[in-house]
């Protein structure tokens, strides 16, 4: 018979001793992310590829801070919760950056596509 202590759902759970790391790269990351989702949001097409750089830039920094494994003692709603700041700037980018209706999609011109037979 197994002992109670031995049962993941009866034992008593420790704080991780780098929580205060961790919500500080997220407060970090959410506070730059902010920032340029604002920039993006009103920059010019052209500024795009160099607000994008400077973005990922500052979150390296970010993260050149911290303890390099640090994020291997995240848990998963860390994790989540950072891909999805990161990923609201992405979208954001995308959503600024819109093709205009007249422009030949890339799938019209793909030279890999198979040709239709002909009978």
């Amino acid at each position: 018979m197994l002992a109670a202590s031995m049962l993941p759902g009866c034992s008593t759970k420790t704080e991780n001793p780098d929580r205060d790391q961790i919500d500080a790269v997220i407060a970090e990351t959410a506070k730059i992310a902010a920032r340029y989702y604002d920039s993006i949001s009103h920059a010019p097409d052209s500024d795009m590829a160099r607000l994008m750089t400077n973005f990922d830039n500052a979150i390296s920094k970010i993260n050149d801070r911290h303890a390099p494994d640090l994020y291997l003692k995240m848990n998963e709603a860390d994790n989540d919760t950072l891909a999805k700041i990161i990923f609201r700037v992405v979208a954001r980018r995308d959503s600024m950056l819109r093709m205009p209706q007249d422009t030949v999609q890339a799938s019209e011109t793909d030279s890999l596509k198979p040709e239709p037979k002909s009978l």
